[in-house]
């Protein structure tokens, strides 16, 4: 008990957490001079807990003649899996179950697909009957309450978490089902609107007042604690200008410092795994792109559990760890970093993504004095990084006076977006525990909402989850509203951690910024295992505080007596040098301690005791530190909003074409078509001599050869993937495996397998378009083992000659070779590390096409003309797609063909093809001058 109570008396005195009565808020303005003005007294703003209103509404859920009366909605995070109706979590809950479902019975699909939109009860009742005769009015009405109660349906008595006035919400939703009716639940309104009276505004603390209003609350529904308390502060306060710039300038230090500077891995291999498989110009729509059976599903560190698996050592690292020892060498708590440090940690030649639109910096302001802080002898520690502007202050926002309300909301509103013409999306969802819903309901400041689980009426300001789809940008994805025709940007205007959102609401949130330099507090990588990392200072700003790691084993355990641990503690601590004051915890679990005191001694005790391995011990600030805001404890949230213009739209959005773009086609299974798509492991070693000399014995002894081509592929395993057309899928199959069966006998295969075909319609086309892009697979296909073929004997280099092929595909899609060529060259040239040898390089700028075996070129003006053919269906369509768009992707392929899956020869074969084109035009330019 007494360490509980000590722990809440720290927590009061040096925490700066706004919940309850610990700490209140107030707003902040930057002026030339410092100040903090008392304006009066502080007041607290009441509301009821999230346990309190969700028992209240239970209790009118199961009255018959409240609930006959209320529109339900449904649940657009429910899915059908198989028989079953599955909620993985249900909204507003108090209870812990994961996920709940029901029978998928016709009858409760009806239900479903009437109630896409807000439907009244009895009404939903009257279409189910009238469906289902037989079915006894009395069980569609239990069948619907159970709908409810499991989170399928949502009724109108759900507050969404927009919504700021929760007992208003439900005061307003009786008065409409009881309009007529002034006798319906009329006790209870009147009791309510006596509490609504009551709760709300902002009026002085008192306990005493607190304590009957949460009595009177707990007489209308049962709860625990029925209130929720925010303090807000009368202070004005004023801080410099250069507060603001020394943060603005930190966000920007951060951004070139971070670890992950093209974004999280995942997200980049989950957009990776999206183009290949979609192409660029598809949009896909969201429910199926998410699905893991259909689609992609989510990127891998959604289903993480613990810690992700240890990154190898980066050079990043490497500086850290280098400047961590250093300090310890040199015996100093503290780095200042100036531009060309920051440069060295950051490492020449990163490849640093987009920057987010806009983020919330937390900091303290450290200063003996207000003198002090407007002469600029401060120090801004940083705290912490909201993913938005509105991260951290947008729960807050009724709490403030209302012209500082309106100003902040209009500025949230003018935030600016990543993407050019993007639609700036508030994203609402109740969140995965009931409590949670005390901090994380804000309202509604951006102009669109998308809303998850919630009930809310249809809005043209109300995007669908069924309008949305997904789309690739030339460096990240994006969302799009298919009805709209224009990007949409999610956030929310609060700082729930992930684990508190849907599963569906966190890929919402995070895709749009997926591929940005990731911001957030800085992050010392593998050298966070060090038992020692020093300060980093930038100007005025604190990056990071020092840290030590303190193993709980070093010192005596619980049994100890206090002499024995003090004893061993003081020696630790003058060991490792620690200040006076530190801290210790976690997120807004973290305690402020003061070493030289029992009390806090007791307290750190404790906590070493409770760990399971190492505590980390930071350096904080003391009293004197806060002079200039009477030595209070205190955190200042600070929005922070890009100068950088936003991205072009993607080609999907802005390109010709109708709109939306069709879909993308659905997978082709094995049997189901005449395609058949077939897997083989060759080994790299050998499959030239495969596709050379075996694969053309597979058609040799076909009545007429089918439609065919090939990759070669190196990821999972090496393979040799097959696709043919066929009038036969069973016979064509007998004769692929019998061929195999063959390799198998030589050693030249190992197992093969029947695939699913992935249409790739967002790269190539739909329709009569791709059916022209396979016909020029093919004659690819032709053209690469042509040049396989005659490779030994034509003296030619491999890459060389592919390069020329490469020119002859791309004058053959652009229609001349004039135009192949200068499109090469308008092209940026790629860099590789392997230099172009010189006598290649001779050889592919000398080589005559009119000279190459006739094999060769017979091949290539059969491809020319199914080029011309694709062409052709490409322009008759008239959508994203051009000549010009695919052609990378063709060239990509040939090379895959040719050569196989090598990015290294990929680059240098690229450059030497640009080489034959700088050539071809420069003649081109000589013959012109001569000739005039």
């Amino acid at each position: 008990m007494a360490l509980a109570l000590a722990r809440y008396l720290v927590r009061a005195q040096r925490r700066a957490t706004p919940f309850g009565l610990f700490s209140g808020v107030a707003t902040l303005r930057f002026d030339t001079v410092a100040a903090v003005v008392p304006a009066g007294q502080s007041a607290i703003r009441v509301r009821p807990d999230a346990s309190w209103l969700a028992s209240l509404i239970a209790r009118l859920e199961v009255e018959p003649d409240v609930r006959r009366r209320l529109p339900v909605q449904a649940n657009n995070l429910a899915l059908v899996n198989g028989p079953r109706i599955v909620v993985a979590r249900r909204p507003h809950a108090s209870a812990r179950t994961e996920s709940t479902s029901v029978r998928s019975t016709a009858a409760v699909r009806l239900a479903v697909s009437l109630a896409r939109s807000p439907l009244p009860w009895a009404e939903l009742l009257d279409a189910v009957a009238a469906a289902f005769p037989g079915f006894p009015r009395a069980s569609a009405d239990t069948m619907v309450a159970g709908l409810v109660d499991h989170g399928v349906l949502i009724s109108a008595l759900r507050p969404p978490s927009t919504c700021t006035d929760p007992i208003r919400h439900v005061l307003d939703t009786l008065d409409a089902a009881f309009d007529g009716d002034p006798e319906g639940q009329r006790a209870l309104r009147v009791e309510l609107r006596s509490l609504h009276g009551r709760l709300g505004g902002t009026r002085p603390a008192s306990a005493t007042y607190l304590r009957g209003l949460a009595d009177r609350m707990r007489s209308v529904a049962p709860a625990n604690q029925p209130l929720a308390v925010d303090l807000q502060l009368a202070d004005q306060v004023a801080l410099p200008e250069q507060v603001a710039a020394e943060i603005a300038a930190s966000v920007e230090v951060l951004r070139r410092l971070t670890p992950d500077p093209a974004g999280r891995p995942e997200w980049r291999v989950y957009r990776a795994r999206f183009v290949d498989r979609y192409g660029m110009t598809a949009v896909v729509p969201l429910a199926r792109l998410v699905d893991p059976l259909v689609g992609l599903g989510v990127p891998e560190h959604f289903g993480a559990l613990g810690n992700a698996p240890a990154a190898p050592l980066s050079g990043r690292d490497e500086r850290l760890l280098a400047m961590a020892q250093q300090a310890v060498i040199d015996g100093v708590r503290e780095v200042v970093l100036d531009d060309a440090a920051v440069e060295w940690l950051a490492g020449a030649g990163r490849v640093i993504g987009p920057v987010s639109p806009h983020v919330d910096v937390s900091a303290e302001v450290r200063a003996v004095s207000l003198e002090a802080l407007t002469q600029g002898r401060f120090t801004v520690a940083l705290t912490g990084m909201g993913r938005s502007a509105m991260a951290t202050s947008g729960r807050f926002l009724d709490g403030l006076p209302y012209a500082d309300r309106e100003l902040m909301c209009r500025e949230f509103a003018r935030l600016p977006v990543a993407v050019d013409g993007a639609m700036p999306v508030q994203l609402s969802f109740p969140p995965r525990k009931l409590h949670s819903q005390n901090v994380l309901s804000s309202r509604q400041v951006l102009p669109w909402l998308v809303s998850l689980a919630e009930h809310r009426p249809v809005a043209e300001n109300v995007i669908g989850l069924d309008d949305l789809g997904v789309t690739a940008g030339r460096d990240r994805l994006v969302l799009v509203s298919m009805s709209r025709r224009r990007v949409v940007e999610p956030t929310v205007a609060h700082a729930a951690a992930v684990h508190t959102m849907p599963l569906l609401g966190r890929f919402l949130l995070e895709l749009p910024r997926a591929t940005d330099a990731r911001l957030k507090p800085f992050d010392w990588g593998a050298a966070s295992c060090l038992p020692f990392r020093p300060a980093l200072r930038y100007g005025r700003v604190l990056l990071a505080a020092a840290r030590w790691r303190v193993d709980p084993a070093a010192l005596p355990g619980a049994d100890a007596s206090d002499g024995e641990w003090l004893t061993a503690w003081e020696a630790l601590r003058t060991r490792l040098r620690l200040p006076a004051w530190v801290q210790v915890g976690n997120g807004d679990q973290r305690l402020r301690l003061r070493l030289d005191q029992s009390m806090d001694r007791a307290l750190l005790r404790a906590h070493l005791d409770a760990s399971a391995g190492p505590v980390t011990v930071v350096d904080a600030a003391s009293p004197k530190d806060f002079g200039w805001l009477s030595g209070r404890a205190h955190e200042i949230v600070v929005p922070v909003a890009s100068t950088v213009a936003p991205a072009a739209a993607p080609a999907a959005v802005t390109a010709r074409g109708a709109w939306p773009p069709p879909a993308p086609p659905e997978p082709i299974m094995p049997g189901a078509s005449g395609l058949l798509s077939a897997s083989v492991a060759v080994d790299p070693s050998t499959m030239e001599l495969v596709l050379a000399r075996e694969l053309p014995a597979l058609f040799a002894d076909w009545p007429e050869p089918p439609l065919w081509w090939f990759v070669r592929m190196r990821r999972p395993t090496p393979q040799l993937r097959l696709r043919l057309h066929t009038d036969d899928y069973g016979d064509a199959a007998v004769r692929v495996g019998r061929w195999v069966g063959g390799l198998r006998q030589q050693r030249l295969a190992g197992d093969w397998s029947l695939d699913t075909y992935q249409p790739e319609s967002g790269r190539y086309g739909c329709g009569t378009a791709l059916a022209a892009a396979e016909k020029l697979f093919a004659a690819d296909s032709t053209a690469a083992l042509a040049q396989l073929v005659a490779l030994p004997e034509s003296g030619i280099n491999r890459q060389a000659l592919t390069a020329l092929s490469m020119v002859d595909l791309t004058a053959s899609m652009l229609g001349s070779r004039t135009d192949g060529c200068e499109w090469l060259v308008a092209r940026p040239e790629q860099t590789g590390q392997a230099p172009v040898q010189r006598d290649v390089l001779r050889q592919a700028v000398t080589l005559d096409p009119s000279e190459l075996p006739e094999p060769i070129q017979h091949a290539w003006r059969e491809r020319s003309r199914a080029a011309a053919r694709y062409v052709a269906e490409l322009s008759a369509v008239a959508g994203p797609l051009t000549p010009a768009s695919v052609l990378a992707s063709l060239m990509h392929l040939h090379v895959v063909r040719a050569l196989g899956p090598d990015e290294d020869a990929e680059q240098l074969t690229y450059r030497l093809a640009r080489h034959v084109a700088l050539a071809a035009v420069r003649r081109r330019v000589r013959a012109k001058g001569a000739s005039r």
